[in-house]
């Protein structure tokens, strides 16, 4: 996988796994920012969100999150 924002790459441990990842979001292991995984492929998530809804900001400024630790 490739970060969007800083370009350096980074690994899954299964690449099968993409497949079930699809819509998921985690965070660039290098600069931090928040990806989210469509089909195969990592986004900006807030770039993402903002191509759907223009409502979200495409730069995140004002959003928050709430993480589900299962």
């Amino acid at each position: 996988m490739q970060c969007p924002n800083c370009k350096l790459t980074f690994d899954f441990d299964d690449d099968d796994l993409l497949i079930e990842l699809e819509g998921c979001t985690c965070d660039c292991p290098h600069c931090g920012s928040l990806l989210i995984i469509k089909h195969t492929h990592c986004l900006d998530f807030h770039q993402y969100i903002h191509s759907q809804d223009n409502r979200w900001p495409a730069n995140g400024q004002g959003t928050g999150f709430i993480e589900i630790v299962g």
